[in-house]
């Protein structure tokens, strides 16, 4: 697998402004093959993305669970064993950080 390959092909895409940022990990039988992080993790201060890092995200466009997922699913992570069952944490994280005013939270179950 050419990993660069991967990782210029994203980061062209950054470099043309699509996202500002992306992410990428492939794991195949248990190990990480690959895994790349291009671009910003805050445009406007220019801070550079990188694994284990918070991320600037709008929820609106479901930016929060690319890059919480990005946030989680770190190599340390995997090599602890966490794995892929994390994930259900990141579509109630999702869900958290995109409720309305006025909604009832899923974890508290309270308002806002």
């Amino acid at each position: 697998m050419n990993t660069d390959a991967i990782e210029n092909a994203i980061g062209a895409l950054v470099n043309a402004d699509e996202p500002a940022g992306a992410a990428t990990l492939i794991w195949r039988d248990g190990t990480v093959v690959q895994n790349a992080c291009v671009g910003w993790r805050d445009v406007e201060a220019r801070l550079p993305g990188a694994f284990g890092g918070w991320w600037r995200a709008d929820p609106s466009d479901n930016s929060v669970l690319v890059f919480l997922a990005h946030n989680i699913v770190e190599l340390e992570q995997f090599a602890q064993g966490i794995g892929i069952g994390v994930f259900g944490a990141i579509t109630q994280f999702q869900a958290l950080a995109s409720r309305t005013a006025g909604t009832s939270s899923r974890t508290t179950g309270t308002g806002d």
